[in-house]
Protein backbone atom coordinates (compact mmCIF):
# COMPACT_ATOMS: atom_id res chain seq x y z
CA UNK A 1 0.00 0.00 0.00
CA UNK A 2 1.36 3.38 -0.91
CA UNK A 3 1.99 6.20 1.49
CA UNK A 4 -0.72 8.21 -0.27
CA UNK A 5 -3.26 5.41 0.27
CA UNK A 6 -2.37 5.25 3.96
CA UNK A 7 -2.79 9.02 4.22
CA UNK A 8 -6.21 8.81 2.56
CA UNK A 9 -7.29 6.13 5.04
CA UNK A 10 -6.03 8.18 7.98
CA UNK A 11 -7.89 11.24 6.71
CA UNK A 12 -11.08 9.24 6.23
CA UNK A 13 -10.85 7.79 9.74
CA UNK A 14 -10.23 11.25 11.15
CA UNK A 15 -13.46 12.50 9.62
CA UNK A 16 -15.68 9.72 11.01
CA UNK A 17 -18.38 10.46 13.53
CA UNK A 18 -18.26 8.67 16.88
CA UNK A 19 -20.83 6.03 15.79
CA UNK A 20 -18.94 5.47 12.53
CA UNK A 21 -15.69 4.99 14.47
CA UNK A 22 -17.45 2.44 16.67
CA UNK A 23 -18.59 0.59 13.55
CA UNK A 24 -15.03 0.65 12.22
CA UNK A 25 -13.65 -0.65 15.51
CA UNK A 26 -16.19 -3.48 15.41
CA UNK A 27 -15.17 -4.35 11.88
CA UNK A 28 -11.48 -4.27 12.77
CA UNK A 29 -12.16 -6.41 15.82
CA UNK A 30 -13.87 -9.01 13.64
CA UNK A 31 -11.44 -8.91 10.74
CA UNK A 32 -8.00 -7.77 11.84
CA UNK A 33 -7.41 -8.41 15.52
CA UNK A 34 -5.69 -11.79 15.30
CA UNK A 35 -2.99 -10.26 13.08
CA UNK A 36 -2.71 -7.21 15.31
CA UNK A 37 -2.51 -9.40 18.42
CA UNK A 38 0.32 -11.43 16.88
CA UNK A 39 2.25 -8.29 15.92
CA UNK A 40 1.75 -6.80 19.37
CA UNK A 41 2.91 -9.97 21.12
CA UNK A 42 5.95 -10.13 18.86
CA UNK A 43 6.77 -6.47 19.49
CA UNK A 44 6.48 -6.94 23.23
CA UNK A 45 8.74 -10.00 23.18
CA UNK A 46 11.35 -8.26 21.03
CA UNK A 47 11.36 -5.12 23.19
CA UNK A 48 10.23 -2.99 20.24
CA UNK A 49 7.55 -1.32 22.36
CA UNK A 50 9.65 -0.63 25.46
CA UNK A 51 10.32 3.02 24.60
CA UNK A 52 6.67 3.70 23.77
CA UNK A 53 5.50 2.03 26.98
CA UNK A 54 7.97 3.98 29.11
CA UNK A 55 6.99 7.24 27.38
CA UNK A 56 3.28 6.53 27.98
CA UNK A 57 3.88 5.73 31.65
CA UNK A 58 5.92 8.90 32.05
CA UNK A 59 3.20 10.99 30.39
CA UNK A 60 0.58 9.49 32.71
CA UNK A 61 2.76 10.12 35.76
CA UNK A 62 3.19 13.78 34.72
CA UNK A 63 -0.54 14.32 34.10
CA UNK A 64 -0.16 14.55 30.34
CA UNK A 65 -2.90 12.05 29.52
CA UNK A 66 -6.64 12.29 29.32
CA UNK A 67 -9.39 9.79 30.04
CA UNK A 68 -10.90 7.97 27.09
Amino acid sequence: MSSAAVQQIQNAIGSLSAPEREDLIGWLDSNCLPEIDLRLASGLEDGQLDDAILRALDEEKNGQTQAL
